[in-house]
């Protein structure tokens, strides 16, 4: 059964009453203590001053630690299958890149800067996916020194196993509002992190690979 208010005040009256008969029976000659109801609610109400501040902004920091702590498991959870035979987290990056990129743009130096890596891992990574018969690689018929990327119909059909639509069903299950300002969110997050712009269309990086 719900708790009233009135009932509720009641018991944290009668808890806190509890509280300070322990404390006091610990330190006779002690001030009265605040028990932690009390500074919650004196930080909700805005009546505390600067200890009232410092504790609200812990209270917040602990609070966004905690989120992006789940944000962190529920990203990795998805990936239940952590096998050597599995599609890796950074291979199903690929993958999607290699989907959703223009074939001009689907080269490894142009595959690494866009997922902020180096080129070695993105090249194991790539020799493994094309080992498994997911992508492909060609001499570039612009350029011999470099290779080209592209999708076999085994790795467009794997993508419809992508785990990534887990949590892009249950963005879209949310309701409308919640929706676009979860999304809102995560862009500005994403824009904050970003060390540098992203100048990839006015610069082309080194080429080879």
């Amino acid at each position: 059964m719900t708790e009233t208010c009135l009932e509720q005040k009641a018991r944290l009256g009668k808890f806190r009453d509890r509280f300070d008969q322990y404390a006091r029976a610990q330190e006779p000659n002690a001030p009265p203590p605040v028990h932690p109801y009390v500074v919650i609610s004196r930080i909700r109400d805005g009546t505390t001053r600067d200890s009232g501040k410092r504790m609200k902004n812990q209270a917040d920091q602990i609070e966004a630690e905690a989120a992006a702590t789940l944000l962190e498991r529920m990203i990795r959870d998805i990936y239940g299958d952590k096998g050597s035979s599995a599609v890796q987290p950074l291979q199903w990056s690929i993958l999607r890149y290699l989907r959703k990129t223009p074939a001009d743009r689907n080269e490894l130096r142009w595959i690494a800067r866009y997922l902020g890596l180096t080129r070695a891992p993105v090249a194991r990574a790539l020799k493994t996916l094309e080992s498994r018969g997911y992508v492909e690689q060609a001499i570039s018929p612009a350029d011999n020194r470099t290779k080209t990327v592209s999708l076999t119909v085994e790795g467009r059909e794997k993508l419809n196993e992508d785990p990534i639509k887990v949590i892009a069903d249950r963005i879209l299950s949310l309701p409308k509002a919640e929706k676009l300002q979860f999304i809102r969110s995560i862009r500005t997050i994403s824009l904050n992190l970003k060390s540098a712009p992203d100048d990839s269309n006015s610069k082309d990086p080194p080429s080879g690979g």
